[in-house]
C-alpha cells in the first residue's frame, strides 16, 4: 500500500501541523519543500547545515502519515532529547537503546505495535537484531527517518557499518515507504553515498547552502587562552558557547569563569541525564550565561540567543567544527565563531598525524580488552560489560588518542562495540513475598509508609526487579533524593529489596571470541582508506588554521564543494584587508593620539582609547596597542587597561 498522503492541500496541512504542536506560523527555508516531498512518498535527501531544523523536516510528515515515523538516530542522548522534546508537545514517542531492561524494550514494543506511538528512536545497531526485525514486521511503519546520514558514509566523518543495514528494512516494510535521509555536514562525495548505501529511489534532492552570511569566522593567536577568554567574556555579554576538548577541562574552566563572576555552567557526557538535561533547560531559560562544554553539548540545541561560540580547543575535523560554531547566529543575527590557537595546538595536530595505530597495535588494543575483562580465550562472545575508557588506558599506559582510534577500527570490523555513557537509571526489586511485608512493618514502622509508597508509584515491583525515576518519586511524595536513596539502602540492608544505584559508565560488547591478537580479521582497505580520511581531515584543519590570505567563508564552501569566489567581509582575514587599506600615516595619528591618552601612572580603560579614535576599527587599534606594548612604549594593566611605560 503506497504512503502517500493525497496531494490536495499538502502545504496547509504541513503548515497547520507546525503551528498545532510547534507554535510555529512558517517553516524556515527548505523546510516546507522536503516535507511536501517526504509526504508525496518520494525518498527524500535533505543535506540542511547546523541551525536549519531537520528534525521539523521529518517529525512534521511522521505525525500527519498514519502509522509509526521510525528514526534512526546514532546518538542515545540526542535519541533521548528528541524524545523529550516531542513528549513535550503531547507527542507519543519512545527510544530503544542496547541497555534497556528487557521489561522496558517489550513494553515500547507493545506500544508500538498497538499503535500507540508516532516515533520510535532506534540505534543502527538495533536493526541488526533478529528480535527487533520480527517485532518491527508487526508494525504499521508510515515512513523512515534517517538522522546524521552521513554515518552511512565510508568517506564521512563518523562512519558506523549498522547503518549499513539500514537499507535492509526494505525488505520488511510495506512498499513505497519512504525513507528520509538527513545530515548537516556532507561532501559531494558523501551525498553520492548515502543516496548510494540507502539505496533511495528517485530521491528529491535538497540542499542548503554551507554559507553563513552572518557568521564571523575568527582565529586569533594566543598563548595565554585563559586570560584572553576572561576579557572576552567580561566585555561580552550574553549565552555564549566556550567548546573544549575533554571533560575535566570543561570543569576547570568553568570553575575559573565563575570565579570571576561570570554566570557559567559546564556540560560533558559523564554527567547523569537528569543532570545534563538540568544544565541545558537552565541555560537555555538565562539570558546571559556561558556554557564550557565538550562535544557532547549541542546536538539539537536550538539557542537563537548564543551571537559568540568560542573553540578553546579546535577539534579534529572542519566538519565537527563547522556544526559547533554553526550554533551561533542561529537567528541570522551577526554572530562569531572564534578559535583560540597557540603554537602547541599547531604542534599537537602535527604529532596526531602519527597518532594513527597500525593493524599490529589494533590487534593488541582488541586483546588487550579481552584480558581487561578477564575473559579466557574461546570466550566473549555476545558478552556485555561495563566499560571506563580512561582507566583502560592507565593500567596499560595507553595513548588515548591512539586508543579510541584503535576502537574505532575494531567497532568497524564488527570485532565489539562500545555503547556511549548514558544515565542507566536505578533498579529495584523485593526479595521477599507481599504477604510477609505485614511483619516486616510491625518490625519497622518507620519505613512502612515509604514502602507503600515505593509499592504504589512502580507498578508491578513487587513481582519483578524494574527501572525506577527516584527523581520523580522523590517530587511525588515529597522526599529529598538523598533520603530516598537512605532509604533504600536500609531496605537493602535489610534484606527486604534489591537496589541497583544509577549509573553512567559506558558498556563494551564483544561481537566475537577472544583469540590470539593476528587472528583478530582487520580489512585492510577499509584500514587504509581510514587512516587516509583522518589524515586528510587533520591537514585540512591545520590548513584553515594557518590561513593567511583569503577568506575563511569561501575556504569551508570549496571544502563542502560548494565553489565560489564571494568573500564574506566578515572574518578576521577579510577584516585584515580592509584594515590593510588603512595608511601608515593614519597608524602613526592613532598611535601619537593614545599616548596623548594615556598618563604615566594612571591605568586607562581600552573602552576610552576607543571613543578618542571613533573612526577606526577596533581590531587595528588593538594591533596598534599589541605593537606598542611590545616596544615598550605602553604597558598592560589587570583586564583591558593601560598607561605609559
Amino acid at each position: 500500500m503506497s504512503q502517500e498522503v493525497p496531494k490536495t492541500n499538502l502545504e496547509q496541512h504541513a503548515i497547520e501541523t507546525l503551528k498545532k504542536y510547534w507554535g510555529y506560523e512558517q517553516f524556515r527555508p527548505n523546510q516546507l519543500e522536503i516535507v511536501c516531498s517526504v509526504l508525496k512518498g518520494k525518498d527524500t535527501f535533505a543535506l540542511l547545515t547546523t541551525g536549519g531544523g531537520k528534525s521539523i523536516c521529518y517529525q512534521v510528515p511522521g505525525l500527519i502519515f498514519p502509522g509509526i515515523c521510525l528514526v534512526i538516530s546514532p546518538l542515545i542522548a540526542l535519541m533521548k532529547d528528541q524524545v523529550l522534546q516531542l513528549r513535550k508537545r503531547k507527542i507519543s514517542a519512545s527510544a530503544l537503546f542496547a541497555s534497556q531492561s528487557k521489561i522496558d524494550s517489550e513494553t515500547i514494543f507493545d506500544s508500538a505495535v498497538d499503535g500507540r506511538l508516532k516515533f520510535l528512536y532506534v540505534s543502527p545497531e538495533r536493526l541488526q537484531s533478529k528480535s527487533f526485525q520480527y517485532r518491527l514486521s508487526q508494525m504499521k511503519i508510515g515512513m523512515v527517518a534517517i538522522d546524521e546520514a552521513h554515518c552511512i558514509s565510508q568517506w564521512g566523518y563518523d562512519f558506523r557499518p549498522p547503518y549499513l543495514e539500514i537499507a535492509a528494512l526494505r525488505s520488511i516494510l510495506a512498499p513505497k515507504t519512504p525513507f528520509i535521509a538527513l545530515t548537516a555536514t556532507a561532501t559531494a562525495k558523501v551525498q553520492e553515498d548515502i543516496v548510494e548505501k540507502l539505496e533511495l529511489t528517485n530521491p528529491n534532492i535538497f540542499k542548503s547552502t554551507f554559507e553563513k552570511p552572518n557568521l564571523a569566522y575568527q582565529i586569533k593567536q594566543t598563548q595565554n587562552k585563559q586570560n584572553d577568554l576572561i576579557a572576552i567574556l567580561e566585555k561580552n555579554k550574553g549565552s555564549h558557547l566556550i567548546y573544549v576538548n575533554r571533560r575535566k577541562s570543561a570543569e576547570e574552566l568553568a570553575t575559573i569563569i565563575k570565579a570571576k563572576g561570570i554566570s557559567c555552567d559546564f556540560y560533558h557526557a559523564g554527567l547523569s541525564f537528569e543532570k545534563r538535561n538540568e544544565i541545558q533547560e537552565k541555560w537555555l531559560e538565562a539570558e546571559q550565561s556561558v556554557m564550557i562544554c565538550t562535544n557532547a553539548f549541542g546536538m539539537g540545541i536550538d539557542n537563537p540567543k548564543v551571537k559568540l561560540v568560542l573553540h578553546y580547543h579546535f577539534p579534529e575535523s572542519l566538519e565537527a567544527y563547522f556544526q559547533e560554531a554553526g550554533r551561533a547566529g542561529r537567528d541570522g543575527s551577526s554572530s562569531v565563531a572564534l578559535a583560540f590557537i597557540s603554537n602547541n595546538d599547531i604542534e599537537n595536530l602535527n604529532v596526531k598525524l602519527n597518532l594513527f595505530p597500525s593493524i599490529q597495535e589494533i590487534q593488541a588494543v582488541a586483546l588487550m580488552l579481552f584480558n581487561y575483562n578477564d575473559i579466557a580465550y574461546e570466550q566473549g562472545e555476545g558478552m556485555v560489560f561495563p566499560f571506563n575508557f580512561n582507566l583502560f588506558c592507565e593500567k596499560y599506559n595507553l595513548n588515548p588518542i591512539k586508543t579510541q582510534k584503535a576502537i574505532h577500527i575494531l567497532e568497524r570490523n564488527q570485532i565489539l562495540f562500545i555503547e556511549d555513557a548514558y544515565l542507566r537509571p536505578a533498579k529495584i526489586g523485593f526479595k521477599i513475598p507481599q504477604e510477609q511485608l505485614f511483619e516486616f512493618y510491625r518490625n519497622k514502622p518507620d519505613l512502612e509508609q515509604f514502602t507503600k509508597q515505593i509499592i504504589r508509584t512502580f507498578e508491578g515491583v513487587l513481582s519483578m526487579s524494574r527501572n525506577v525515576d527516584l527523581e520523580y518519586f522523590a517530587r511525588k511524595n515529597h522526599y529529598s533524593l538523598s533520603d530516598v536513596k537512605a532509604m533504600l539502602s536500609r531496605l537493602e540492608e535489610l534484606e527486604i529489596i534489591t537496589y541497583e544505584k544509577a549509573n553512567s559508565d559506558a558498556k563494551i560488547a564483544f561481537l566475537v571470541a577472544k583469540t590470539q591478537k593476528e587472528k583478530f580479521d582487520i580489512n585492510t582497505e577499509f584500514y587504509f582508506n581510514t587512516k587516509k580520511q583522518y589524515e586528510d581531515k587533520i591537514k585540512a584543519v591545520i590548513e584553515f588554521i594557518e590561513l593567511k590570505k583569503g577568506c575563511r567563508s569561501i575556504f569551508f564552501l570549496n571544502y563542502f564543494d560548494e565553489k565560489t569566489d564571494k568573500t564574506c567581509g566578515i572574518c578576521d582575514l577579510c577584516q585584515d584587508k580592509k584594515e590593510d587599506k588603512i595608511s601608515t600615516e593614519i597608524a602613526l595619528k592613532v598611535r601619537s593620539n593614545i599616548l596623548a591618552n594615556l598618563q604615566k601612572n594612571v591605568f586607562v580603560p581600552l573602552e576610552y582609547i576607543l571613543k578618542c579614535n571613533p573612526k577606526i576599527p577596533e581590531v587595528f587599534i588593538r594591533k596598534i596597542i599589541d605593537r606598542m606594548i611590545e616596544i615598550e612604549e605602553i604597558e598592560k594593566g589587570i583586564g583591558e587597561m593601560f598607561k605609559k611605560k
